[in-house]
């Protein structure tokens, strides 16, 4: 059966919403730092938008290759609004048989038990799994942010400043002219967003999202995302060009099939990245993500 897609604004949603950091999408509030802002009308967006997007696929793809550090949190409301569940965990990115995976220090603040142990080296072995089925066969279910730069249309590029760095704000929209390849790419024509970008470096510095619509698929059974569902992605500078996530904030409500049933918040902050090419080496790998 083939299953229609819905992008239409039915109810808001009640409480707060949450979000996929992975599994994907993560959700979140707006521009703690705000810059000032100068129109800029000199901005050739057809030549820095490739360049961005390059920058940012490159980002990615170092980023499933190293090693990191990270404090995940989460809050979840029952439809009353009252705390149902409050989880936090720390977590490592090593690699396992060729792949990179997420490993668990801590659970709330303490070292593992041995049961806790026993289910996160089967949740390791699940993810090698998964991983090996995705290099065959690539989820239609996550949405990078250099794919979502490519699913919508960047507009009104305004000078600012944020810790000292020249920055360029950009209008994002979700453009429904443009081809998806699966139903749930069209959750960005839902989507509206400021991106921030490093005027030197061309690359994204900031993205903050908001869902101004439901969207749905098969009704909302496959997939529900409320409207004022939002999240944040903050990317700090390791290398020249090289912007890795450093911090990830999501607030709304967000369901799909039986994987994922969430109505809160949640951030998370990476650090401790390592394992870097030379710049020689990333220079190189931004140009063949460019071509």
């Amino acid at each position: 059966m083939i299953f229609p897609t819905q992008c239409s604004a039915v109810r808001r949603s009640s409480g707060f919403e949450r979000s996929t950091a992975k599994t994907l999408l993560q959700i979140a509030v707006f521009l703690s730092v705000r810059p000032s802002c100068v129109f800029a009308q000199q901005v050739d967006l057809t030549t820095l938008v490739p360049e961005v997007i390059a920058h940012q696929h490159a980002a990615e793809t170092f980023r499933k290759q190293i090693f990191y550090q990270g404090h995940e949190s989460r809050l979840e409301f029952d439809h009353s609004g009252k705390l149902k569940k409050q989880e936090e965990r720390d977590i490592e990115a090593v690699t396992e048989d060729g792949f990179q995976v997420i490993r668990t220090l801590r659970h709330n603040g303490h070292a593992l038990t041995d049961e806790e142990q026993r289910k996160d080296d089967e949740n390791i072995r699940k993810q090698i799994n998964k991983a090996r089925e995705r290099k065959a066969h690539p989820p239609n279910s996550e949405i990078a942010v250099s794919r979502l730069l490519e699913l919508g249309r960047l507009s009104n590029p305004r000078h600012g400043v944020v810790d000292g760095r020249p920055v360029l704000l950009l209008d994002y929209q979700g453009d429904p002219s443009i081809p998806t390849r699966n139903r749930f790419e069209e959750v960005t024509r839902c989507l509206t967003a400021t991106i921030v970008v490093d005027e030197a470096d061309r690359s994204v510095m900031r993205v903050d999202a908001s869902f101004i619509r439901d969207f749905k698929i098969a009704g909302g059974l496959l997939v529900d995302i409320r409207k004022g569902t939002r999240f944040t992605v903050e990317q700090e500078r390791i290398q020249p060009s090289l912007w890795l996530p450093a911090h990830m904030d999501a607030t709304g409500s967000l369901r799909a099939l039986l994987f994922l049933n969430f109505n809160g918040s949640a951030t998370a902050n990476y650090k401790g990245y390592r394992g870097l090419k030379d710049e020689d080496d990333l220079s190189a790998h931004i140009a063949g993500a460019r071509d």
